[in-house]
């Protein structure tokens, strides 16, 4: 029962069948529907029909960034701003703990990646449809100027889920009113996107390009019409659907992901240059609707500054930062970087706990994929680890141009990983990570080597301006 709770949970979040439907609206489904699956998945840990290990790392983790996004607002003075901020992100939160305590099988994690390919086909269909054909475009397509064309988000009512996500919302769709006034006879721009918190053609994008590697899973070697019609069809859906995006951040992703699946069977050498051969095409064929990569360009240039804004708000508050989602109160964009977003908002103590919550996951999903046992319906641990690590790196590759720190699909891979190691463990197979001492120092050598990398860039970008 949990699980088809669940599903019917990520259904309804991707969907949104309030925003077709407004009448809905008043009956706040998505929170009634929380609170459902969570009360049943507490009840099946009771009744030990599901099992959450509190062994993994992530589980004390999660439970200390939320502490530090709230711990975030209260420094600045504000306590009520410490409930809004556990409000806000615990709903995140919530979505991992849920995902962790409800999927305990192959089978289960299965299911909500099957849930979550087929909801993102459907949307990849209706934006497609919107864009050739008209259909409802007025909600899956919108128009910039394609010559200053910074990354365009929804509207100001997006009815996003995060925040940040909001504010970088209104930030872009103000600049896009900008431009639509200066000069209105400019070539347009057309971008496809979503409802609720796909609303942004970037978000929709980074959405469609974490499913993608999903579609894996369905492939058989000796099946080819099988793999034509469940593998081969969904894919140039999604694929055109991304392209239609004109997302900068996606072509990036994409070779990312190219790598990473290209690295075991060719090398890195050659992993490095089918990537880097990818983003050429990609930018031959004006991936990104014909907007330069160059820091010369206007957005980029604007995200440039953003990044300093960060670096000086990160200077002024080093231990706590201004505030979960309160980088828009000191600078008049987002940071546009995750990571700039995260030390900036929550200073080196919450930076500490985001940054650890990604290290030990990339070391996890490293160690699953030299587990070769078969488990139910021939996929092995192995073979859903390299799955979820193309997800997890693509997602972290777009993330680094976009303020996604406290997206919800990144905590959704996050707690994949935790499930598949909970598997393996069952399996007999414990997944090593590095002892307490070791990797608590990596991370802190991530944090300081993460901001000095951020602060050159700066630096170097500036003197190329």
């Amino acid at each position: 029962m949990s699980l088809f709770l669940l599903l019917v949970y990520f259904v309804c979040a991707y969907t949104r069948p309030m925003d077709f439907f407004p009448e809905l609206a008043p009956y706040r489904i998505m929170l009634w529907l929380g609170a459902i699956c969570g009360a049943a998945a507490v009840g099946g840990l009771v009744l030990r029909e599901e099992r959450l290990s509190l062994r993994t790392p992530q589980i004390f983790l999660m439970v200390a960034l939320l502490f530090a996004v709230v711990i975030s607002r209260i420094a600045q003075g504000w306590f009520g701003g410490g409930l809004l901020a556990f409000t806000n992100f615990g709903t995140t939160a919530a979505v991992f703990f849920l995902i962790v305590m409800v999927v305990s099988s192959i089978r289960k994690l299965a299911a909500l990646a099957l849930a979550m390919v087929l909801c993102s086909v459907f949307l990849a269909g209706q934006a497609i449809a919107a864009y050739h054909f008209g259909y409802d475009a007025k909600r899956f397509v919108i128009s910039q100027a394609a010559s200053l064309g910074d990354e365009v988000a929804a509207p100001a009512d997006t009815n996003s889920d995060d925040e940040d996500d909001r504010a970088e919302a209104q930030d872009e769709a103000q600049e896009q009113t900008q431009e639509q006034t200066q000069d209105s006879d400019r070539p347009r721009l057309l971008r496809v996107r979503s409802v609720g918190f796909l609303a942004d053609p970037n978000d929709f994008a980074q959405a469609l390009l974490m499913v993608l590697p999903m579609l894996g899973l369905a492939w058989r070697p000796s099946n080819a019409f099988r793999n034509f019609l469940l593998v081969l069809i969904p894919g140039a859906i999604l694929l055109y659907a991304v392209y239609l995006t004109h997302s900068r951040g996606a072509l990036v992703g994409l070779a990312v992901m190219l790598f990473m699946a290209a690295r075991q069977r060719w090398g890195t050498i050659r992993a490095i240059v089918a990537a880097a051969v990818l983003v050429a095409l990609g930018a031959l064929l004006q991936f990104g609707g014909g907007r330069s990569f160059s820091m010369q360009e206007a957005s980029n240039a604007g995200r440039l500054d953003a990044w300093s804004a960060g670096l000086v708000m990160f200077r002024q508050q080093p231990l706590f930062g201004v505030g979960y989602s309160m980088f828009t109160d000191h600078n008049e964009l987002t940071a546009h970087n995750s990571f700039v977003l995260c030390f900036a908002e929550l200073g080196l103590f919450g930076y500490f706990f985001w940054l650890a919550l990604l290290l030990i996951t990339g070391y996890q999903l490293s160690d699953l994929m030299q587990e070769r046992s078969e488990e139910e319906g021939g996929h092995s641990i192995a073979r859903w680890a390299g799955i979820i690590q193309m997800s997890f790196y693509s997602f972290l590759a777009t993330a680094f141009f976009l303020s996604r720190t406290y997206n919800v699909g990144l905590y959704i891979l996050l707690a994949f990983t935790v499930v598949l190691v909970e598997i393996a463990r069952q399996m007999g197979q414990p997944v090593r990570i590095p002892a307490f001492p070791s990797w608590f120092s990596k991370v802190g050598v991530l944090e300081f080597a993460s901001i000095v990398a951020v602060y050159g860039l700066v630096r170097v970008f500036h003197a190329l301006r």
